[in-house]
């Protein structure tokens, strides 16, 4: 393998050749920012993956297990080669720019966080594909609450974390979904093999609704999307 294709960084390899440009253009201005470590978004642990295209008919078992085992421990390999959205007509890979870098960043290292974008920023997908990740292959036994200002735009983002789930590659569909026993609706998902679970709620329709939204859950990922700003006056 030529070196040109990774930068070893004593802990993982930088994948400068990946097919997602998005990554290479982020990392080229953290770079530019005088960031230090502006490639660990092109993060990838085993090298025999680098040029390998996970959605390629041609995969060998090896480089499936391999891939799989890529993906559990790499959520950056995950979005940068893994995800494909569903837009119209098709699908698309996951777009990277600074503001859902700073987004899937405070997810994968647990962080509580607000996040203000211009429209149609690819907030709510990106949202969407990190807690993918970490619903598929980051935890066990988690709940977790989408929450929308409408009950309605709540089932849009948990159709859009199931489109994402829907559009992975056949042998990472079948190493995290169980068909026959998972829960998987317009209000509620329940993996059997993680034991994780993902349930959502709209704006309540009173005082009393809203304080008994939540009551009694332990939720260690809670994501309000859309949230109104009346509601700030109370943070």
């Amino acid at each position: 393998m030529s070196n040109e294709l990774a930068i070893d960084t004593s802990k993982y390899y930088a994948d400068v050749n990946t097919r997602n440009l998005s990554f290479l253009n982020v990392s080229r201005y953290l770079k530019k920012k005088g960031v230090d470590n502006y490639k660990f978004l092109l993060k990838i642990y085993d090298r025999d993956l680098i040029g390998v295209d996970p959605y390629s008919k041609k995969l060998t078992k090896e480089q499936k297990t391999k891939i799989l085992r890529e993906v559990q421990r790499n959520p950056y390999y995950y979005i940068r080669e893994i995800v494909r959205i569903s837009i119209p007509g098709g699908v698309a890979k996951f777009d990277l720019h600074p503001g859902n870098l700073a987004i899937t960043w405070a997810i994968f290292n647990s962080l509580n966080f607000i996040i203000m974008l211009p429209r149609q920023k690819y907030k709510t997908v990106s949202i969407t594909a990190a807690l993918s990740w970490v619903y598929f292959f980051g935890t066990t036994n988690t709940p977790m609450l989408f929450g929308n200002k409408s009950i309605k735009d709540a089932e849009n983002n948990l159709k859009r974390f199931t489109d994402i789930k829907n559009n992975l590659p056949d042998y990472l569909f079948n190493a995290v979904v169980d068909i026959s026993k998972d829960t998987d609706n317009v209000t509620m998902k329940l993996s059997t093999i993680t034991n994780n679970k993902i349930n959502i709620h709209g704006q309540a329709v009173s005082a009393e609704e809203a304080d008994k939204q939540g009551r009694g859950m332990s939720i260690p990922i809670w994501w309000e999307d859309e949230l109104m700003l009346a509601h700030l006056k109370l943070l």
